[in-house]
């Protein structure tokens, strides 16, 4: 495996959630139940989000399982892949899952830039990383502008978050069970707040809406990484 790069700090409950008991059961209870059930998104919309955004170059920030990352390469290709996560039981499991490449690990926190990466790429993934981090939307700008800085001038960030409205019954459940115990923090996260903070660090922002979920892209980062 690739070599590990460690930033020490203290887990917060989104990222020590991550046990390695948790990581095994992720992909059939988030992905394959919650997301169409409570959040009311296919897995297909979100493999299409990947199949059509991730480069050869690629830096995953809040890696999850790697769930995405492991699709055979449709030619055969040099990729590069990073894997950035606060949680060393996340990056542990994603890199060895994955069959096609050999990742560099690097243990950062989004909200920090310093402990990110010190270089750019030509795609940058943070699925189901925004809706977890905590406070309002507007205290998740440091995340955007760190997603940027990582994204090259002719690259692409792209992800999906949980917004606060559009759940289903079980979503409506989850909510409630996931913010209570510091899991997400998305009780106040909407479209149009995710736009503004898009649109503030990139300068062509899509979103799309699939149930509570929004699916975004964003290309031409207004912010470099010194």
């Amino acid at each position: 495996m690739g070599p590990v790069t460690t930033q020490p700090t203290a887990l917060p409950p989104s990222a020590a959630a991550y046990t390695r008991f948790a990581l095994t059961v992720y992909d059939a209870w988030v992905l394959r139940i919650s997301t169409p059930f409570a959040w009311g998104c296919s897995l297909s919309a979100l493999r299409a989000l990947y199949a059509e955004n991730r480069s050869d170059d690629h830096v995953e920030v809040g890696v999850g399982t790697g769930f995405f990352l492991n699709a055979k390469p449709s030619r055969p290709t040099r990729r590069t892949l990073t894997l950035v996560d606060m949680s060393p039981s996340a990056l542990e499991y994603t890199a060895a899952r994955l069959r096609t490449q050999v990742p560099d690990r690097h243990e950062g926190d989004v909200l920090d830039r310093n402990t990110l990466p010190g270089r750019q790429f030509q795609s940058v993934g943070a699925n189901f990383l925004l809706h977890c981090l905590p406070g309002p939307m507007s205290s998740k700008a440091p995340a955007v502008e760190n997603l940027a800085a990582l994204t090259a001038a002719g690259g692409t960030a792209f992800g999906a978050t949980v917004l606060n409205s559009g759940h289903k019954p079980l979503g409506k459940i989850l909510m409630r069970l996931y913010n209570r115990a510091g899991v997400f923090g998305n009780t106040r996260d909407t479209e149009a707040e995710l736009r503004q903070l898009l649109e503030a660090s990139f300068q062509d922002v899509e979103i799309e809406r699939r149930g509570s979920v929004a699916v975004f892209r964003a290309a031409l980062p207004r912010i470099s990484n010194p």
